[in-house]
């Protein structure tokens, strides 16, 4: 599936889905052991709003619209800089296993483009595997691999900013619980 602890996002159409239900076009997971219990992973991600920008320089900002990020249903908002862009927008938690998985879904007019953030917190012995996934785009089946193809061709570029993104923010985020300079209070 693409899943790797040192790194190596893939890009890959997910075949195993229904027809009926979004297929995605674009998939980049990365893996990364923290020396962390599944409690600290939960309690960063409730503390978004501080922990935000820890993860990376070009992350700008992270706002609680309703709830917090631990909760299904509540919204938030983040914006960052992207190949010299400020990008950003609104996600609704979609789903929330506590101490094993959170999944975000952009909401509002980027949501035309399609994407979800999920990220899963494995245990281990020595602390937990913390995947995030990325999902973009949706397929129309039938045509879905060209599309798969043409995306990756013209989008070469930005896929490989956005796995070494993603790279960054896991790597930042082991260093953030690791050092202690994440907020993990309640």
């Amino acid at each position: 599936m693409g899943r790797s602890i040192t790194g190596g996002s893939s890009v890959r159409h997910i075949d195993s889905r229904p027809l009926l239900e979004d297929p995605i076009v674009i998939v980049l997971d990365d893996s990364i052991a923290i020396d962390a219990t599944p409690a600290d992973i939960a309690a960063f991600v409730a503390n978004l709003d501080a922990n935000y920008t820890l993860l990376s320089d070009d992350h700008i900002h992270f706002a609680s619209l309703t709830g917090d990020p631990t909760t299904e249903g509540a919204t938030f908002c983040q914006f960052e800089y992207f190949r010299e862009r400020i990008v950003g927008g609104r996600y609704l938690v979609e789903s929330v296993d506590p101490e094993r998985r959170y999944v975000f879904a952009v909401t509002g007019p980027r949501s035309l483009l399609g994407g979800r953030l999920e990220f899963s917190i494995e245990p281990t012995a020595d602390g937990v595997v913390l995947t995030e996934r990325l999902e973009l785009g949706y397929s129309v089946p039938l045509v879905s691999a060209v599309v798969d193809r043409l995306v990756g061709i013209a989008f070469a570029d930005t896929i490989d900013a956005l796995r070494a993104h993603q790279r960054e923010g896991l790597e930042n985020f082991r260093t953030a619980i690791e050092t202690g300079t994440a907020t993990l209070d309640p």
